[in-house]
């Protein structure tokens, strides 16, 4: 937990294995929920009602959130626990948990975490949901910021994404 505060201090976004940028809100992720919500022909309720979607590196879990305001069903992911318990939860409970959202509890409800590197993610995805599971619709906003970073997200789509599904990255 430590480590994790002494990379949100440093002078880089990122340190490789120990921090991945969680704590920060990317621009990109921002971008995700505008473009989702300018094309709301196609991600609106009904879109997201019948939706499986998993949400890659997910940080403050806004495109997640936004999702799940529309009644989807979404997992989170993130590199660090500290980041999907200090900051992605409060916000799911904060943005979905309240009054303003009809049903809230059950939107909480509809959404699962899972930490760690990307190279397990399918394993862990596969022994929660059985194997060969796959997701609807997949989530990510900067994301890609190394070549293993390119090639982990495209493994995991390769793996993941189920044959009529569609990603924003």
């Amino acid at each position: 937990s430590s480590e994790i505060i002494k990379g949100v201090k440093a002078d880089t976004d990122l340190e490789s294995g120990v921090y991945e940028g969680g704590f920060k809100i990317w621009e990109g992720s921002l971008d995700l929920i505008k473009y989702m919500h300018e094309n709301s022909e196609i991600y609106n309720e009904k879109f997201f009602q019948t939706k499986q979607i998993l949400e890659l590196g997910c940080g403050h879990g806004f495109p997640g959130i936004y999702a799940l305001q529309k009644g989807g069903h979404v997992t989170f992911s993130d590199f660090n626990i500290e980041v999907l318990e200090r900051v992605t939860i409060p916000n799911i409970i904060s943005n979905c948990g309240n009054a303003v959202f009809k049903n809230g509890a059950d939107r909480i409800a509809k959404s699962i975490m899972f930490s760690g590197d990307w190279a397990g993610l399918s394993r862990c995805i596969y022994e929660t949901f059985g194997q060969n599971y796959t997701f609807d619709f997949i989530l990510s906003a900067e994301t890609i910021y190394t070549h293993t970073a390119a090639e982990e997200v495209s493994n995991l789509l390769c793996d993941l994404l189920s044959t009529n599904g569609h990603a924003l990255i």
